[in-house]
């Protein structure tokens, strides 16, 4: 490829079925890209026919449409393979960028390997979006809330981490937003499609890490996320692939723990549940 026609910002979006909140998604893409060479590469996983009629139309945005739902995880690859970008803004569908967003991770990210957004959510809360790699105990603490009670036990959910103080190395960020240089995708490696929908993420950052690469979250550049919108419509599914992903997830990385994992992961998995379906009965 001709180095003159490679942007210097790819913003990689899978999108399914995100209907106002994707177009207002797209729009603050182009708003905080003002002054950027970037392009825009929508990967949609089979979307109802005619909602993306709005998006074909944007300028310079190229849409790959699949026959089928393949997942985050294939999606992700696909739009990464297509990008052309020297970094790589990997965003979901329900984030709306801040003006100056891709300024200040751009910016972050001229000094590190990845750099992450403050996420904000609808209500203005700060949404908790930064954890550890975790453990199997560490799920097991959480489970029992130990992790709420001390420092001590609390190396997973960081539940005391500040979010608005300064610019730091974190481990695993949300990939919600996430800025990456296209070196460090490459050497990490695509995301893994044995995680199709939840985990990848931690999975990712797990591979991240043992190749020695920086990853820094930046308080000044802020995107607010409507969390949840598309897994959160199908909410005990939801829970179900969050189990198997983390199942997997300790099989790959932790195999000597493989009895405590089980044991975290079943116990996780049915506490979810029950407290899901209290939600559902009391009408939330």
């Amino acid at each position: 490829m001709d180095r003159r026609d490679v942007p210097d910002l790819s913003v990689l979006v899978v999108n399914w079925r995100g209907g106002e909140v994707f177009r207002r998604c797209v729009a603050a893409i182009r708003e905080s890209c003002r002054g950027v060479d970037h392009e825009i590469v929508v990967v949609d996983n089979a979307s109802p026919a005619g909602e993306l009629d709005e998006i074909e139309r944007v300028p310079g945005l190229r849409l790959i449409r699949n026959r089928r739902n393949l997942g985050f995880a294939r999606a992700t690859n696909l739009s990464v393979a297509a990008a052309r970008g020297r970094w790589l803004l990997l965003l979901n569908n329900d984030v709306i960028l801040a003006p100056d967003c891709v300024e200040r991770l751009l910016e972050a990210g001229s000094g590190t390997d990845v750099a992450v957004p403050r996420l904000v959510l609808t209500d203005g809360r700060t949404q908790r979006s930064v954890t550890g790699l975790p453990r199997p105990a560490d799920v097991l603490y959480a489970c029992f809330g130990f992790d709420r009670l001390s420092r001590r036990f609390d190396g997973w959910m960081l539940r005391r981490f500040d979010y608005a103080s300064r610019q730091r190395v974190v481990a695993q960020p949300a990939f919600s937003a996430v800025l990456i240089r296209r070196e460090v995708w490459e050497s990490v490696g695509a995301l893994d499609e044995e995680f199709p929908l939840l985990w990848n993420d931690t999975d990712w950052f797990h591979r991240f890490h043992e190749g020695g690469w920086r990853c820094e979250y930046v308080p000044d550049a802020v995107a607010v996320h409507f969390h949840g919108m598309s897994v959160n419509r199908r909410r005990f599914r939801k829970i179900l692939e969050s189990s198997r992903g983390m199942l997997r997830y300790f099989r790959k990385h932790r195999p000597e723990q493989r009895w405590g994992a089980r044991l975290a992961v079943m116990l996780s998995f049915v506490l979810r549940i029950l407290r899901e379906a209290a939600l559902v009965a009391g009408g939330r």
